[in-house]
């Protein structure tokens, strides 16, 4: 499994190089049977307008949208944190 690191909290902002104020938002993925919500994601918001998640945030979430087996009763909530370390065995 990899290792995965912290996210900064200070990141210059690819577009004009100012650094971005860090905040946590929530992620709607749909699923067969429900609506998994991704709890306190980090973003990354420029005061040029600037928005983005991390490309291993990107990733997680690109992996759950495409996943076909997953399968929800009703909505789901996880969060971020516990999908990053554990995968899929973080959604019950």
């Amino acid at each position: 499994m990899a290792k995965y690191l912290e996210h900064p909290k200070y990141v210059p902002c690819p577009t004009c190089g100012t650094i971005v104020q860090v905040s946590k938002i929530t992620i709607e993925v749909p699923a067969k049977g429900g609506q998994l919500s991704i709890l306190n994601v980090p973003h990354y918001e420029c005061t040029c307008g600037n928005l983005f998640i991390p490309q291993e945030t990107e990733s997680i979430i690109a992996t759950q949208r495409q996943d076909k087996k997953l399968e929800l009763h009703g909505n789901t909530k996880v969060e971020y944190e516990d999908l990053r370390r554990k995968g899929r065995k973080a959604i019950r």
